[in-house]
């Protein structure tokens, strides 16, 4: 080639894994705040053991027992494919754990869920820091890439399955964590 002359870009590599079949659409702020809502509810009505089982019997598919409910699923931003369970379990008990502290003490009190550091540590200072990282996160829906916090710190999305048939790709790991 000669200087200041324009060739073709080279091919792109063949990629490494396989990416999910089908289309897939993220999903808007308000399907996942009710997603949220709806894990919260199912994880109080089950007394969080039920939620927790459910959830590790779907961890596979990249799914909460909600997502399964509502055809959702968390996927590996850089690959396209199902989250790892590892990264799958982070991001749905740190978010699920959040919301029932705060559930749960606004039923039997604070102070009774984490005893440290004296009335004010755990009647205002934990709870506030809880709630701001919970806001914090949530607010982060409304930003253009539609994606809360956590699924920037941890590379996940979610995204609607489209009735794709959840036994094709249940077992492809995520690449290139």
């Amino acid at each position: 080639m000669k200087c200041g002359t324009l060739s073709s870009a080279p091919e792109a590599p063949a990629l490494a894994f396989t990416p999910l079949s089908g289309s897939f659409t993220g999903v808007g702020p308000g399907e996942r705040l009710w997603e949220i809502a709806l894990d919260v509810v199912l994880a109080v009505l089950t007394a969080g053991i039920g939620w927790l089982i459910w959830t590790i019997i779907l961890a596979k598919t990249g799914q909460t027992p909600t997502k399964r409910l509502r055809d959702k699923i968390v996927v590996y931003s850089r690959t396209g494919t199902t989250a790892r369970p590892l990264r799958f379990f982070t991001r749905e008990l740190i978010t699920t754990g959040m919301f029932l502290y705060l559930v749960a003490g606004l039923i039997w009190g604070y102070g009774v869920i984490i005893d440290i550091g004296g009335f004010w540590v755990n009647t205002f200072i934990i709870p506030i820091v809880i709630f701001l990282v919970i806001v914090t996160d949530i607010a982060w829906l409304f930003l253009p890439a539609r994606r809360r916090l956590i699924d920037v710190i941890l590379r996940t999305n979610v995204v609607e399955g489209n009735g794709i048939s959840f036994s094709s790709f249940a077992n492809q790991p995520e690449r290139g964590a």
